[in-house]
């Protein structure tokens, strides 16, 4: 795996460049969502504020419940603009046809620059995925209540998908509270072989470009091999000559979105986070 220096590099050059049709259709879509911001506690140091944008269904879909995609972005939309972490699939989701056939809430919180969605190890690489949830994840986990608690949501159906960091993340919040989610899509991440049995209940779809240069693709493998072997059912997309954007493909023309969408719980989940 390479190191941290390289990883920021790499994971840096997500964001595309816009033609001026393109820039007019971002600032259309990005209108759809709300402004937030939350407080997250930082052990011995001051509490970080973290924001987030949300999306309301289309008025034309009635008054709910919803469900819920809650989108973990990669390293290259980090920061504090609370803008940059609506690039690709929030703001996908704004297309009317998505806005047509899958009415929802998308919750996308923005990782500060200099965080990470899930614990890395102590070397600076992601290889392992070890230690207690970050301050951004744990804001993650606050606005979601938050959310929860204010909107129409429907609970059965709350999605958790996120790409290269943010895949790293869904690994990491879903072995965290299995029983939230009705359905998980972690593309182009890793996480903790430890925590499979714990997610052998947990509808996956797993995503990774096999010619991936920045997250080795035996990262995803060995996810799906650990849960495999503790009794889960996963689906796992392996792409040939696909490098680290498999995201494009898994969230445009593999069905992966209406797949999560036809996922649901058989009752609201009692959740018991895993404590760190």
């Amino acid at each position: 795996m390479a190191p941290l220096a390289c990883l920021l590099v790499l994971f840096g050059t997500h964001s595309p460049v816009l033609g001026q049709h393109e820039h007019s259709e971002k600032a259309v879509g990005d209108a759809m969502y709300e402004d937030g911001q939350v407080d997250s506690e930082q052990p011995e140091s001051e509490t970080l504020s973290i924001r987030y944008r949300l999306m309301k269904p289309d008025q034309r879909a009635g008054s709910g419940p919803h469900p819920l995609v809650v989108f973990l972005h990669g390293a290259g939309e980090r920061g504090s603009d609370n803008a940059l972490q609506l690039t690709y699939l929030p703001r996908w989701m704004t297309t009317e046809r998505h806005r047509r056939d899958h009415p929802c809430y998308l919750l996308a919180v923005q990782c500060p620059q200099d965080q990470w969605w899930a614990p890395r190890a102590d070397d600076g690489t992601m290889v392992s995925v070890v230690g207690d949830s970050p301050s951004s994840m744990l804001a993650v986990e606050k606005v979601l209540d938050k959310v929860l608690e204010t909107e129409q949501i429907d609970k059965r159906r709350i999605y958790l998908t996120g790409l290269s960091m943010g895949g790293y993340g869904s690994w990491h919040l879903a072995a965290k509270q299995p029983g939230r989610f009705a359905a998980v899509v972690p593309i182009c991440g890793g996480g903790l072989v430890g925590d499979a049995p714990k997610l052998k209940d947990v509808p996956l779809w797993v995503v990774h470009g096999l010619n991936d240069q920045v997250v080795p693709e035996t990262q995803s493998r060995e996810m799906v091999d650990a849960v495999r072997s503790a009794g889960g059912v996963v689906r796992y997309s392996p792409l040939p000559g696909v490098g680290h954007d498999s995201w494009s493909d898994a969230y445009s023309r593999m069905g992966v979105i209406e797949w999560m969408f036809e996922q649901q719980l058989d009752s609201e989940p009692a959740i018991d986070s895993e404590s760190d």
